[in-house]
């Protein structure tokens, strides 16, 4: 899971991580919540690091989640670059 909390003040740099986060491939849970099904740390480490909002980012690995069905169907329709 990719979770994070912006402040209202870098509102722009929170609609670019959003929209780049979707490019990427990861499934929006909630408005700051998004899965991804591989370890991809570096991958969002880097995209912070660009925004300048890593302060304001969290990443988690997550072994058990009450939506699994839903997500092993959405990766499962999508293909996937690893």
């Amino acid at each position: 899971l990719y979770i994070f909390d912006i402040p209202e003040e870098l509102r722009d740099q929170r609609d670019y991580l959003r929209r780049r986060l979707k490019e990427l491939g990861l499934f929006n849970i909630q408005r700051s919540v998004f899965a991804y099904p591989y370890d991809c740390r570096s991958e969002l480490e880097f995209v912070g690091d660009y925004y300048h909002i890593g302060k304001y980012t969290t990443y988690a690995e997550v072994i058990y989640i009450d939506i699994d069905k839903e997500l092993k169907k959405h990766f499962k329709s999508v293909k996937i670059l690893t």
